[in-house]
């Protein structure tokens, strides 16, 4: 499972996510959830709000469905 498809399966289950939602449902640390997440934002696939939660945008959740 990468943090595409944790962040598309708990914004399912929970309405929102969060970084620290997503460590807690992988086991890792919040260094390497900072990292991947970064670079799903770069890439189009997750925005953040003034709030700090996570959403994901059309592109993310395509993608995030064929995992």
């Amino acid at each position: 499972m990468d943090y595409l498809e944790a962040a598309y399966v708990l914004k399912l289950r929970r309405g929102y996510v969060r970084n620290a939602m997503i460590c807690r449902y992988m086991g890792y640390s919040q260094a390497s959830i900072s990292v991947g997440i970064k670079m799903l934002r770069e890439d189009g696939c997750l925005v953040r709000d003034s709030d700090g939660f996570l959403d994901i945008t059309e592109k993310g959740e395509t993608l995030a469905k064929k995992i």
